[in-house]
């Protein structure tokens, strides 16, 4: 794509682990798409796909049961077709480099890419992952939309909205928690939703849903914005400010980079 037409480049990415526990699970596999974004997104241009990953990594430990049944993880198979981990991440390298990071739950995948990277005392590519777009964070107004309880948002699952948008069924659905093809669905989850969002309306194409805020709220929860706060809850200015008040007060610098730990 042309400099002058490019937007932005996201690299979707998802790793699959032997775990949940950073010190002490292993990667093993990742996937990754790189995408450029044209200035026209919203107006019909389409994005490109410059490249794509998919790289099982061979382990040293063990695979905690839950997890590798997930994950469609077969110890023969990584015999034969996995790679070292520093190979994984050579591949990876020029996927991600000077591109945004996206995916689902992204910070999870980057923590572990940034691990293995500092493993190997290797440099973190130059404009890398200093915005992370985290499309389950993007999902939570269309979850809330369509199901409409509060127990399906505890924990926003990947498989739930990609059924919802009908981006998975009987044909693919053996496919989940692969990484490539999570990093797909990512992909298909945040356009659609970049559309609905700037159109002011959750529509996939599939499914159309109306937007939060043409939602009216019921009556008896709006509340009365001339009434009075309740007493208990007004501070007595001549009292003095205690430690927790304090703390509160603090507010975090805006507009840096983020960071790793």
């Amino acid at each position: 794509m042309e400099k002058d037409r490019l937007l932005y480049t996201i690299c979707y990415i998802d790793v699959e682990t032997t775990g949940l526990d950073e010190d002490v699970h292993e990667i093993t596999e990742i996937g990754a798409i790189r995408v450029n974004y044209p200035r026209d997104f919203f107006d019909g241009g389409e994005p490109e796909e410059v490249s794509r990953l998919s790289v099982k990594v061979k382990i040293k430990g063990v695979v905690d049961p839950s997890a590798g049944y997930l994950n469609h993880f077969d110890s023969e198979v990584w015999a034969t077709e996995g790679v070292e981990l520093h190979e994984a991440m050579y591949k990876l390298f020029p996927l991600i480099k000077e591109a945004n990071l996206g995916g689902w739950n992204v910070d999870f995948d980057r923590r572990r890419i940034w691990n293995a990277f500092r493993r190997f005392n290797w440099q973190w590519p130059s404009g890398t992952g200093h915005r992370l777009l985290d499309v389950q964070s993007l999902a939570r107004p269309f979850i809330a939309a369509y199901f409409r309880e509060e127990r399906h948002l505890r924990k926003i699952r990947l498989e739930e909205v990609a059924r919802a948008m009908k981006l998975v069924d009987r044909e693919n659905e053996d496919q989940l928690h692969s990484a490539l093809f999570d990093c797909e669905l990512a992909w298909k989850i945040n356009d659609l939703l970049a559309h609905a969002y700037y159109r002011g309306t959750l529509e996939t194409g599939l499914i159309t849903l109306p937007s939060q805020s043409a939602t009216p709220l019921p009556v008896e929860n709006v509340p009365d914005p001339s009434a009075p706060p309740p007493v208990e809850n007004v501070p007595d200015p001549s009292a003095p400010p205690d430690r927790d008040t304090l703390a509160s007060g603090l507010t975090p610098v805006v507009g840096k980079p983020a960071t790793l730990p």
